[in-house]
């Protein structure tokens, strides 16, 4: 790997490092506003990981295949 391959490669990096805990900070407060409106973390989760969503994405994955 050369000087300039290493350099992009840090960069990236960096813009990694910093984008993950700048992405759940929003999450975070987007949650917390709408625990205040009635909607709770719980509900979220059950949202993203219930039944119905978990049989819809094994199923697209398969089909992907």
């Amino acid at each position: 790997m050369n000087n300039q391959d290493k350099f992009i490669c840090t960069i990236y990096g960096l813009v990694a490092v910093i984008a993950l805990p700048a992405t759940w900070i929003n999450n975070i407060a987007f949650m917390n506003q709408a625990e205040q409106a009635g909607f709770s973390i719980g509900e979220f989760a059950h949202a993203a990981y219930g039944p119905k969503t978990t049989e819809a994405a094994i199923w697209g994955n398969l089909v992907q295949i």
